[in-house]
């Protein structure tokens, strides 16, 4: 068969397995929760020197992928040994039983692959109307935003969501949740994972589609089953904040500083930085939501920032800041780099 005749497992309509965990220079190994996919989708490959295998009954290789490692990911401040994510894809055929992790041919993580993915009853997703957000119940290895409270200023076009769900009787324990948003055109992102149970309270604001599906993905860290719930999204106004410098800031004449700014509701925006201007004292100094501004003469100065995609501003925010006199010693400085500057 040729190259060209071979099928593209990128393609791939077969199911797979996502394996995650952290691993030490010693190889010793922790185990994060996985999950099943619908389609296995393939990830870079390493070097072999550790691998995933999947196993049958009669215990013969079905499955195998070799993870990328990389020790100098995660930096150590003392002399522990240095750690690196282990995180692949493999394909996940009807007859796997066993999957196991080995570093330079020696198994150092093996266990069963449960025959039925975990049942869950009671999936609701829903808009939030109570008063009092329940706090996130988050496992060992779970992430994810946690809104404290409803009354929160910043939250005032908030379209708070609630997600909820429970195991099915005789589920495993350590059966998790994960909450995804899938858009139109089947990316998934995620909002929350490793939740031990719900409700999870989370805001679909600035979310620039108009409709989404919400996924309940509930894993027993291998096999995993889930429910999808179609949400309209309510549309949200631009808006910006500058989030640096803030009002009253004191800088040194001279001196560079950032700007930066936080953008919500982008409006569908694909590239909205190139949207986002900075301004001090009316003249553009750049573009973007991170930009290097240059040292500024003593007084008092305007910085403003303004989305305005297609050259139409939807959004505008703005802070004054002081810059020092110069001292004695920045004065001779600066009188140096003028006659300099003439001599050129």
């Amino acid at each position: 068969m040729s190259d060209r005749d071979r099928p593209d497992p990128s393609r791939s309509t077969q199911p797979g397995l996502h394996f995650e965990g952290v691993i030490d220079e010693r190889f010793q190994f922790e185990r994060w929760p996985g999950y099943e996919l619908p389609r296995y989708e393939p990830t870079p490959e390493g070097d072999g020197t550790v691998e995933l295998e999947l196993l049958d009954s009669a215990g013969q290789i079905v499955a195998r992928t070799s993870p990328v490692i990389d020790f100098a990911e995660f930096r150590c401040q003392d002399r522990s040994p240095r750690h690196a994510l282990v995180e692949a894809n493999v394909p996940f055929p009807a007859e796997a039983r066993v999957v196991q992790l080995k570093a330079r041919g020696r198994v150092i993580f093996r266990e069963p692959i449960p025959e039925d993915p975990p049942r869950i009853e009671g999936i609701r997703v829903a808009p939030f109307e109570g008063d009092r957000i329940p706090p996130a119940r988050f496992g060992r290895f779970g992430s994810g935003l946690e809104i404290e409270a409803r009354a929160d200023p910043s939250r005032d076009e908030a379209q708070l969501v609630m997600a909820d769900w429970r195991a099915a009787p005789g589920s495993r324990a350590d059966v998790t949740a994960d909450i995804l948003l899938r858009r139109p055109d089947g990316e998934e992102g995620l909002v929350a994972r490793g939740l031990e149970a719900g409700p999870y309270v989370f805001d679909l604001a600035g979310v620039v589609h108009r409709e989404v599906e919400v996924v309940v993905r509930v894993t027993d860290s291998v096999r995993s089953t889930s429910s999808s719930q179609r949400v309209p999204v309510r549309p949200v106004s631009p808006r910006v904040q500058v989030m640096s410098p803030v009002t009253g800031t004191v800088l040194e004449a001279d001196t560079p500083f950032d700007l930066r700014v936080h953008l919500t509701g982008a409006g569908g925006e694909r590239d909205p930085e190139k949207s986002l201007a900075w301004f001090i004292d009316g003249e553009e100094v750049g573009r973007g939501r991170l930009v290097p501004a240059p040292g500024l003469s003593p007084g008092t100065h305007r910085v403003e920032v303004r989305f305005a995609p297609g050259g139409r501003v939807m959004a505008r925010a703005h802070v004054d800041i002081e810059v020092e006199e110069r001292t004695e010693s920045q004065k001779r400085w600066r009188r140096r780099v003028e006659r300099l500057d003439a001599t050129r």
